[in-house]
């Protein structure tokens, strides 16, 4: 079980947001649900997350235009890509902003789970090594 890290989920897809969002919450994580960029951009502005699940096609923003504006805000929350469509150059481009990995969807729930696990794990880690 977690310790209350926060998740933020960010995708149109209603279904994905709900499946994702009751998968986590039963492993004991905090979680927030955006189904667009400017409802992402609000939360962001008064919430911090551990790990940010991104949509790549949001119906008002690109995901890499918000993963970059993510960053700006939150230099440190570690940012998962959600494809449908991934492609080479997506994935370079997303790098180079700074996310940490890519889901294809479907997402399975066993890929979900040991995705957030292996980055909040990883972390807390370097957190520690941080404050020794």
């Amino acid at each position: 079980m977690s310790s209350g890290e926060k998740i933020l989920i960010i995708d149109d897809e209603v279904n994905l947001l709900k499946t994702m969002a009751l998968i986590l919450s039963r492993e004991g994580y905090d979680v927030m649900r955006a189904k667009d960029a400017a409802t992402a951009i609000r939360i962001l502005q008064t919430m911090t997350f551990n790990l940010v699940f991104l949509d790549l096609r949001l119906p008002d923003m690109s995901g890499l235009d918000l993963l970059a504006s993510i960053h700006q805000r939150s230099p440190g929350v570690a940012v998962v890509i959600l494809t449908g469509h991934p492609t080479i150059e997506t994935e370079v481009a997303a790098r180079r902003i700074g996310v940490r990995d890519f889901l294809k969807k479907p997402v399975d729930p066993i890929q979900i789970l040991g995705c957030v696990r292996k980055i909040l794990e990883e972390k807390n880690s370097l957190q520690r090594v941080q404050l020794q």
